[in-house]
């Protein structure tokens, strides 16, 4: 055999042993996907949405992301995941959850200066207008929702409902609110 036929032998066999090793390095993704498909089929929006987007429970999520990874390895080992869901989970299940409370017209100000809840509510809500502050400012990031926010608190919720606002999503200490200002006295809650 020439050189340059055992050249080509040798490059072919570690092309096989490195195609070999990441079949087998990448098992075990394969096998969570498998398992994250399952979990998927035949669920409606509400159910796929919430696990998709949960990072404990959709490698996806995890995917490139060394330390949420490492923190999901020693959670699972540790059994600390049973029954838990991810706060970008829940997030999701909140936003989705409360979008049949908004008319087609609805104009929303975020009183919680949350990039999760205004990316996934300008996304799931629209075309309803969500606003995080009295000026009109392209949010392209989570720095400048929070440089733009502008907590209002239920003394102004009556301010708001004149300048056009019909729905407040405030948070408290039980968790996320939804406050619907055509109803609601300036400063109660319905």
């Amino acid at each position: 055999m020439s050189a340059g036929g055992l050249s080509r032998q040798r490059g072919a066999r570690a092309l096989q042993a490195i195609a070999i090793g990441m079949l087998v390095w990448s098992a075990r993704s394969l096998v969570d996907y498998g398992a994250l498909a399952a979990r998927l089929a035949g669920r409606p929006l509400l159910a796929r949405g919430t696990i998709a987007s949960d990072e404990w429970a959709d490698p996806l999520a995890r995917a490139g992301r060394a330390r949420l990874q490492a923190a999901y390895a020693e959670a699972r080992r540790g059994g600390t995941l049973v029954g838990k869901s991810s706060r970008v989970a829940s997030g999701w299940a909140w936003i989705v959850g409360a979008e049949p409370s908004f008319p087609p017209d609805a104009r929303i100000y975020l009183d919680v200066p949350s990039d999760l809840l205004y990316f996934y509510g300008t996304t799931i809500w629209y075309p309803r207008s969500v606003e995080v502050g009295s000026k009109s400012v392209p949010i392209a990031n989570g720095d400048v929702l929070r440089s733009a926010a502008v907590h209002v608190g239920s003394a102004h919720w009556g301010d708001l409902r004149m300048d056009g606002f019909t729905h407040v999503v405030a948070a408290d200490a039980s968790g996320l609110e939804l406050i619907d200002l055509r109803v609601a006295a300036a400063g109660s809650r319905p």
